[in-house]
């Protein structure tokens, strides 16, 4: 039944022909039909269409007719035969065939509808290949793989998709082969494609920095210098500029200034949104912290360092350097590397204000070393008799003055007792005190001593003269 729907409509076409060649009416189309509906009714009186293989489109013998001029299109809905095709020389409406003899060179016969209803029509087998193209979307269509847009190095053109067998390059005179992507396509002898003049394909400007996307315009049968935005460091200005595909990605970071009342940090710019910002830490009032906090190059500054030593009192393990860790010095302000503490009241000798404990302070203390609450002087010489080595000054040193508290250069002793005279209360060691005894300096008279017959009054140093 399909071989009469083709006889008829081929019948019909070439009386349509020959009409408007001739320059007569055609001939009404139902009496063509007619013609083509005897020949049916005879063919109905035939074996059924299983007692004998159906004849394909492509088994028709080839009619020798002039081929209409091709119609230019650009949607389905301009062409009678409702299909707008893609051709290597641009679309163009669908021409109906019976067999490939019926298409121009290079076009194939094939059903373009498939399914139940079924149109053959002359399709190219690659109708995009070689054109300039900007994308893919250029390339869209033909009847046996997608087009892609690939740039071959000299621009963009359109090449289509193939499998290993390559059958669908041969039409265009290429031959199938892998890209360095993986893709397989029909590339042309030589790896070049002619440019048609006027036309226009994409390219890439590149530059140490990137490649841009440009396009170039086929002038003299080969691709024109290709014309675009270059490539430069990406700036934060909301633009791909070293295009890569993707915006303000890794700006370089910049030093930046932030400034307040307490002073100015350095912090680095971030591009954040297209805009440059300033991030870091803001100056503050300056603390014992080991940390420039106002950002004045110093750190710490106005607080104490006891020894100097450059490092904070309030970081520093040893503030007066002696030595001594703070947590075990008698006075972590005060160098004493000995840690003398005289009162042993835990704080040095070095810082404390009462060595001795007894009270007074060192400064009005004239022992202060030596507790002596009552602060005696004797000799009056500053120095307190608790720590005086001459209590009564008169130049021998205590432990060899006879009278310590009284001054006796001389160390005179008449009776030799070790007891100075100076303060001895006996003088003369008779046994009589120096206040009752009428002889202190004589010990044979004293009111103790035994009266004799001798002429002498032993008691009141009396002599009695002419007494026998």
């Amino acid at each position: 039944m399909r071989n009469q729907m083709v006889l008829r409509f081929v019948v019909a076409a070439i009386g349509l022909w020959f009409a408007a060649c001739s320059g007569e009416e055609p001939a009404p189309v139902s009496a063509a039909a007619d013609t083509v509906d005897a020949q049916a009714d005879v063919q109905e009186e035939l074996p059924p269409p299983d007692a004998e293989p159906e004849v394909e489109p492509a088994d028709v013998p080839a009619i020798d007719v002039p081929l209409a001029p091709p119609i230019p299109c650009t949607k389905n809905e301009e062409c009678a035969t409702g299909y707008c095709l893609p051709t290597p020389d641009g679309p163009q409406c669908a021409r109906t065939c019976v067999g490939d003899a019926g298409c121009p060179s290079g076009f194939q016969c094939k059903d373009i509808v498939g399914g139940g209803d079924t149109i053959f029509a002359c399709v190219h087998p690659a109708p995009y290949h070689c054109q300039p193209c900007h994308a893919d979307t250029d390339c869209a269509g033909g009847p046996a793989k997608k087009g892609r847009c690939v740039d071959l190095g000299k621009g963009s053109v359109c090449l289509q998709e193939c499998g290993a067998e390559g059958d669908s390059c041969k039409a265009a005179g290429a031959n199938c082969a892998k890209l360095p992507s993986g893709l397989s396509v029909c590339q042309p002898e030589g790896g070049v494609c002619p440019c048609p003049t006027g036309k226009t394909g994409a390219c890439l400007v590149k530059n140490d920095l990137g490649a841009c996307k440009g396009s170039y315009v086929c002038g003299g049968g080969v691709p024109g210098a290709c014309a675009g935005p270059q490539a430069k460091a990406e700036s934060c200005d909301g633009k791909d500029d070293d295009c890569d595909g993707q915006t303000d990605e890794a700006v370089a970071e910049m030093p930046c200034d932030l400034k307040n009342v307490y002073g100015t940090c350095q912090g680095k710019t971030l591009c954040v949104g297209a805009k440059t910002l300033c991030q870091g830490t803001q100056a503050s009032p300056e603390v014992c912290n080991g940390i420039d906090d106002n950002c004045s190059g110093a750190t710490d500054e106005g607080s104490p360092d006891g020894d100097g030593d450059g490092k904070a009192d309030c970081l520093d393990e040893d503030d007066d350097g002696d030595g001594i860790p703070d947590g075990q010095d008698g006075c972590p302000l005060a160098a004493d590397a000995s840690q003398t503490d005289s009162d042993k009241d835990s704080q040095g000798d070095a810082c404390d204000e009462d060595d001795d404990g007894d009270g007074v302070v060192d400064a009005k203390d004239d022992c202060p070393l030596a507790a002596d609450a009552s602060q005696t002087d004797t000799d009056k010489d500053g120095a307190g008799d608790a720590c005086d080595g001459d209590l009564d000054g008169d130049g021998l040193a205590n432990a060899a003055d006879n009278c310590a508290l009284l001054a006796n250069a001389d160390q005179g002793d008449l009776d030799s007792d070790g007891m100075g005279d100076a303060c001895d209360a006996d003088l003369d060691g008779d046994g009589d005190p120096n206040l009752s005894d009428c002889a202190p300096k004589q010990p044979t008279i004293s009111h103790k001593a035994t009266e004799t017959c001798n002429g002498v009054d032993v008691h009141t140093v009396a002599s009695f003269r002419g007494f026998v």
